[in-house]
C-alpha cells in the first residue's frame, strides 16, 4: 500500500507540475501555493488521511464500512446496479 501510494503521488505530481509548467507557471511561489491548496485548504490528502490510515489497521477489511447510502448518491441508468438499502 505505501509502494503503491508513493508512486500514485509521484507520477500526479509530476504530470500537476508539468501542466503548470505548460502554463508558464513555475517556481516556488507556484509549488507552495499548489501544496497549500493540496495539503490545507481544501485540502484534499488531509481529508482523505484517515480513511488511508484506516486501511493499516490490523483486520481492516473494506467490506466492514457501510457506504451503501454513498454507493446509492451514485446515478446510475441501470437500476440493477445499485445496492438496496436495508431500513
Amino acid at each position: 500500500m505505501l509502494i503503491v501510494t508513493g508512486r500514485f503521488f509521484n507520477g500526479r505530481r509530476k504530470g500537476v507540475l508539468d501542466l503548470l509548467r505548460q502554463d508558464g507557471l513555475t517556481g516556488p511561489r507556484i509549488w507552495g501555493r499548489l501544496a497549500w491548496y493540496v495539503l490545507a485548504k481544501p485540502g484534499m490528502m488531509r481529508k482523505i488521511l484517515g480513511a488511508w490510515i484506516a486501511f493499516f489497521l490490523p483486520g481492516f477489511h473494506p467490506w466492514n464500512e457501510d457506504d451503501r447510502a454513498l454507493i446509492g448518491k451514485a446515478d446510475s441508468e441501470f437500476a440493477d446496479a445499485r445496492m438496496a438499502l436495508s431500513a
